[in-house]
């Protein structure tokens, strides 16, 4: 279910996706159109991936370097790689990206 704000998503729906997948250490993952607070609550059910590569249409949220770096840090114990595309074909020309925000 699509969910504008963190307030509004069911973070339940997620619940288990662990026990479901053991052994699940890689993942490609490509987003269109979900916001970074719900691939971060999917992200917290997978502890044991160890590649991690993601593709975004969306540059809200998956820019921030801090982003990744609290999801890895705290949720991803066992990943040695990642990998980030970020399409900026569909990004508004209004739209501010800070490079040094991104690679920090």
């Amino acid at each position: 279910m699509y969910s504008l704000n963190e307030q509004n998503f069911d973070q339940t729906l997620y619940d288990g996706l662990a026990d479901c997948v053991p052994y699940l250490s890689n993942l490609t993952l490509q987003v269109t159109h979900t916001p970074f607070f719900e691939v971060e609550i999917l992200l917290r059910q997978l502890p044991k991936l160890v590649r991690l590569a993601c593709s975004s249409l969306l540059i809200e949220g998956y820019a921030d370097g801090l982003n990744w770096e609290r999801v890895i840090t705290t949720s991803l114990p066992e990943l040695k790689k990642f990998s980030l595309f970020i399409n900026d074909t569909h990004v508004s020309s209004y739209t501010q990206v800070d490079l040094d925000q991104m690679i920090q």
